[in-house]
């Protein structure tokens, strides 16, 4: 039987129910980037530069 290495399972990366996609350029993010990340997100939606994306649903 073979060992598994800690490599071999890697964990679950959390997914948004939501992508946001930049229409105005803010911070490091420019025009057409994709937010994916769950806590980042979050962050953005929170703050005023919310304005400056768009939701999506990701398929």
């Amino acid at each position: 039987m073979a060992s598994k290495e800690p490599t071999d399972e890697q964990p679950a990366k959390p997914v948004a129910d939501r992508t946001l996609v930049v229409v105005h350029a803010f911070g490091d993010y420019r025009r057409g980037d994709s937010i994916t990340d769950p806590g980042e997100v979050d962050t953005v939606l929170k703050s005023e530069n919310a304005i400056h994306c768009r939701k999506v649903i990701p398929q």
